[in-house]
């Protein structure tokens, strides 16, 4: 089952937080959707979470496109069906820290 997202847009961005520790994260227009403090956390890992939450968005979008090429019995052509996989590679690159 997919359904429509509720959610800001992506992409995300993140961001260093000024007034307190922390990261945030923006959404396309510059409003702010998170914020990955690192009160509890070390800076190190706080970066990853909010690199891990602004790749939502491209994470979300490459799932629901493998869901529905398998919900159309994988009528596509193996080109295609590779590019959705080079999607997914490239979202998750993404959320562990890497260029997409």
């Amino acid at each position: 089952l997919v359904t429509a997202a509720k959610h800001t847009p992506g992409p995300w961005h993140t961001g260093v937080k000024t007034q307190q520790s922390g990261f945030d994260i923006y959404g396309p227009q510059g409003e702010s959707v998170a914020i990955a403090d690192h009160f509890l956390t070390d800076s190190g890992e706080a970066k990853a979470n909010a690199t891990l939450i602004a790749a939502a968005p491209e994470l979300a979008d490459a799932l629901t496109a493998l869901i529905l090429a398998h919900n159309s019995k994988w009528s596509m052509r193996e080109c295609e069906f590779n590019g959705l996989f080079d999607f997914a590679r490239a979202a998750l690159k993404r959320a562990a820290g890497g260029a997409s």
